[in-house]
């Protein structure tokens, strides 16, 4: 076989191998590319996460501060105490400042809500919940209450006062 035959034979050979590089680099970046958005999503859950656990201890305090409206006393429930979906309080002690500011940090949070339980020896738990149904999250949270709805995720902080 002479040179330029050689030449004839070999010539699409080479457009055939670039477009297959471009289909292979094509496919990887579309993978880095969802990489990308999947790391985006746990990014920002782990955001909203560490918000929730700075807005629980942030609360704990608080209740340290007022110890004794915080507790209570055993026929008194403590000042403190609130369900998830409570109204905001309206009233003009410090309990009541400290659980509307609370709360107001707290739903800054997507369809954030707040619970809080002190028992009669000072044991607080304290339950911020938010909504992660945007990062496709529709599972349910074993730290939220019985009944709570998919993709709705809970942190719960216990401790003594």
């Amino acid at each position: 076989m002479t040179a330029q035959a050689t030449l004839r034979a070999e010539s699409g050979f080479s457009l055939l191998e670039v477009l297959v590089t471009l289909v292979v680099l094509s496919l990887g970046i579309l993978g880095v590319a969802g990489l990308q958005n999947v790391a985006l999503k746990n990014a920002h859950s782990a955001l909203l996460r560490a918000q929730a656990a700075q807005y629980a201890y942030d609360m704990a305090d608080r209740m340290r501060v007022n110890r004794e409206a915080a507790v209570g006393t055993a026929t008194v429930a403590g000042a403190y105490n609130r369900a998830l979906d409570d109204p905001a309080p309206t009233g003009s002690s410090l309990a009541d400042r400290d659980r509307a500011g609370w709360l107001a940090q707290v739903r800054g949070l997507p369809q954030g809500a707040g619970a809080i339980a002190v028992d009669a020896n000072g044991n607080a738990t304290i339950t911020v919940r938010w909504d992660e149904t945007a990062f496709g999250n529709t599972g349910t949270d074993d730290q939220c209450p019985s009944g709570t709805a998919a993709g709705l995720v809970c942190f719960v902080l216990s401790t003594r006062l």
